[in-house]
């Protein structure tokens, strides 16, 4: 049988793309969460050392974001693995994989609630540092605009942060709407036959 006819050229492009992502975010997501307990251990002994009043302030916060940061993470990691999984199932056409776009728009919903989390965080965070910052700045001449630095790293930061979880989205939702065409589904609800060779 010609593969070619029975799996048009998108449906490698929606499973190896989901297979992708969904690898690269359960690397990411694993890392999130194993670095974000050692960044509260570390930001723990940081404020027991230093008896600074503003970096106190800061490292609390620290330690503040870790059970959502945990919890949001989990949920990418979970939601990871169910990209991985279903996007093999899309090329190899099986009929589970019905559900391909509701994993997709899992997918959509968890990340925007991530992206929305982060820059949350973000944006607290900058506050902060604007005002443990701002004392370098106070000096003869405006100092080294150390607090401007920062903003501009913050802002670029948010900026790329946000263009990434657009990005994702909007192949996540993209892949969604093609695969709930009726000639793609139908392909899932007419499962190719092997031959006599198995292929």
């Amino acid at each position: 049988m010609d593969q070619s006819a029975t799996r048009p050229a998108g449906l490698y492009v929606v499973g190896i793309g989901a297979m992708l992502f969904g690898l690269l975010g359960m690397c990411t997501q694993g890392f999130a969460i194993v670095s974000s307990a050692q960044q509260r251990d570390s930001m723990a002994q940081l404020q027991a050392d230093f008896g600074d009043e503003s970096f106190r302030q800061f490292a609390e916060f620290q330690g503040s974001t870790y059970i959502p940061n945990l919890v949001s993470s989990s949920f990418g990691v979970l939601v990871a693995l169910a990209l991985l999984i279903f996007g093999a199932l899309t090329i190899a056409r099986l009929g589970i994989a019905l559900w391909t776009p509701t994993v997709l728009i899992m997918a959509v919903i968890v990340e925007l609630l991530q992206l929305a989390l982060a820059l949350y965080f973000q944006m607290k965070m900058a506050d902060m540092m604007t005002d443990m910052t701002s004392g370098f700045d106070a000096g003869p001449g405006g100092g080294m605009g150390i607090e401007g630095m920062m903003s501009t790293m913050m802002g670029v930061g948010m900026c790329l942060l946000g263009g990434w979880a657009v990005g994702k989205c909007a192949f996540f939702g993209a892949s969604a709407a093609y695969l709930r065409k009726p000639e793609i589904r139908q392909l899932f609800e007419a499962p190719p036959q092997l031959t006599a060779r198995g292929d």
